[in-house]
């Protein structure tokens, strides 16, 4: 298959995914990408933990007191993780902790199988895959929409590292960490009780975690809007107006208290 044809279905492939995720609405218009990213800036680290809630096949079950305690709990349990390897492995990037860790990080071109839709992954017991692909599109998104100078001193290689450096740390830490063994009581009868760990969690706590690590000042749940935008401005429009949903929301629950 040639680069031209390769190119071209996986930027179909990446649209169609993130038009689902995001419940994508033709009507909405998408604003100037600087826009969206000064706004993005600004929106405090809770309502991109409701973000992370919403692909939570639990959500439902969760109400909004209990759903801001587990995000401030996943939030110090990623800065306090972020903390653990720096003590560990020193001061540096996220991709030297991982390989000082003994982690084997790869660059292939593309994602291959499997049907999932991936910036960068975490595969165990200790390899972490970050997709040229991505790379080279928003190298070129960023000159041609004028916006380098948001980035400056960002290493958005080191960002993708640091979220699945995480995984490796759930996988490390597997009997304490709490993402993984938080268990939400669905029914209970008697003394039975029936329990299921919330997916949800171990997202936000790697976000919370690759921000701590990387210094960010604001989530790198930008990076969501921003990374698919470089394969579809609508898809990644439609996920700015999910989040700025979520964070009116939010401000206007909070004038009400």
């Amino acid at each position: 298959m040639s680069g031209g044809r390769t190119g071209s279905k996986i930027v179909d492939f990446y649209a169609r995914r993130y038009m689902e995720l995001a419940g994508y609405k033709k009507t909405e218009p998408c604003p100037p990408l600087r826009e969206m990213l000064e706004y993005l800036r600004e929106i405090p680290d809770l309502v991109y933990g409701l973000y992370g809630f919403r692909s939570e096949p639990l959500r439902g079950k969760i109400g909004k007191q209990e759903r801001e305690q587990l995000i401030e709990r996943c939030h110090m349990e990623g800065s306090f993780y972020a903390e653990e390897l720096r003590k560990q492995f020193g001061r540096g990037g996220a991709l030297a902790i991982a390989r000082k860790a003994g982690l084997d990080v790869r660059y292939p071109q593309i994602p291959t199988g499997g049907g999932r839709v991936l910036f960068a992954e975490f595969e165990e017991p200790g390899e972490i895959r970050i997709y040229q692909d991505v790379l080279e599109r928003v190298e070129e998104m960023m000159r041609s929409e004028g916006v380098e100078s948001m980035f400056e001193g960002i290493s958005i290689v080191d960002v993708l590292a640091a979220h699945e450096l995480f995984h490796y740390v759930e996988m490390r830490y597997k009997d304490s960490i709490f993402t993984l063994n938080y268990r939400k009581t669905l029914w209970r009868i008697g003394r039975f009780r029936y329990t299921s760990r919330l997916a949800s969690l171990s997202e936000i706590a790697a976000m919370s975690f690759a921000k701590s690590l990387t210094g960010l000042e604001y989530s790198p749940c930008l990076f969501d809007v921003f990374l698919v935008y470089a394969y579809n401005r609508e898809a990644g429009g439609s996920l700015y107006h999910e989040i700025r949903s979520l964070a009116e929301t939010y401000f206007d629950d909070c004038e009400k208290r």
